[in-house]
């Protein structure tokens, strides 16, 4: 094997000796810090940037790990079928977990198995579903690594129909379909809002500029008032990634044009930009 250095995107290496500088060490929220050589993937190094820019005051007053969007991995590796792959390994090698949103088909999140495990533990503390919810995580999220589980699975696991109550109400399942359940995570509805409005507001930022375009570093210094508590580059990099923008180079810097301006669509679905923001379903709202 190759004792070279893996070649990491310029990008990666600014943000983390950035906060690494501020902070005295290394910046990482995601767990202990790796040297660059041993990084296994360029999927892994992208989910540790981009967890990275969450502001941590909000997730502290959330009190919720950091999360990553599925999507906003596009947004730094073109190659989807490659992060797709390396994704997967991490999941089924039981390093990330990975949820189902429910706030629009095929979106999900991805969040460390050691700040899943510590997000579910702190909010089970006490809780009649204490027992019940420390055994999910051992036989379910620490070794399996799905992303959601038939009734049959459950059975198999030894979980009763009153234990998978107590899971529901813990926020640990949500409803998939009848017989079957996504894995989720406690608190998952509050990201969620927090997510989508701070996407619309980007969206309506870039919408009631010229031409519906604006520069990249001008956008990212306006005050967008409350609604992008995550922070206009978390946002961003969860639009581009999700095909909603089309970046563009120039000699001015980068600029952010709507797609939707692109293909000239009319109607509703063109002048309004919650075209592009999907409502959150019963099951994560709180």
């Amino acid at each position: 094997m190759s004792n070279k250095r893996r070649w990491l995107p310029e990008a990666f290496r600014t943000k983390r000796s950035r906060l690494g500088a501020a902070a005295g060490t290394s910046g990482d929220i995601w767990g202990e810090e790796l040297p660059f050589e041993d990084v296994p993937s360029d999927t892994l190094t992208a989910l540790h940037f981009l967890a990275d820019l969450l502001p941590k005051d909000v997730l502290s007053k959330l009190d919720f790990p950091p999360i990553v969007l599925k999507h906003q991995l596009y947004s730094l590796l073109h190659n989807r079928t490659t992060v797709d792959q390396q994704l997967e390994s991490l999941r089924k090698s039981g390093k990330v977990q990975v949820l189902n949103l429910g706030c629009a088909p095929d979106t999900y999140a991805v969040v460390t198995t050691s700040c899943y495990a510590t997000r579910v533990r702190a909010s089970s503390s006490g809780q009649p579903w204490d027992a019940v919810a420390e055994r999910f995580l051992r036989q379910v999220s620490e070794h399996c690594g799905d992303i959601w589980l038939a009734r049959e699975r459950l059975i198999d696991l030894k979980f009763s129909d009153a234990d998978v109550t107590k899971l529901i109400n813990a926020g640990l399942l949500t409803a998939r379909a009848v017989g079957s359940w996504w894995i989720s995570i406690p608190g998952l509805g509050k990201f969620v809002k927090l997510y989508l409005k701070g996407r619309k507001a980007v969206l309506l930022a870039i919408q009631k500029s010229r031409h519906h375009e604006i520069l990249e570093s001008e956008l990212k210094n306006r005050r967008l008032g409350p609604g992008a508590h995550l922070g206009v580059p978390y946002l961003l990099h969860d639009i581009i990634g999700a095909d909603l923008l089309r970046c563009v180079n120039t000699t001015s810097g980068k600029i952010l044009r709507l797609v939707a301006d692109q293909h000239r669509r009319s109607g509703p679905c063109h002048q309004n930009p919650r075209f592009f923001v999907a409502e959150p379903s019963d099951a994560f709202t709180t």
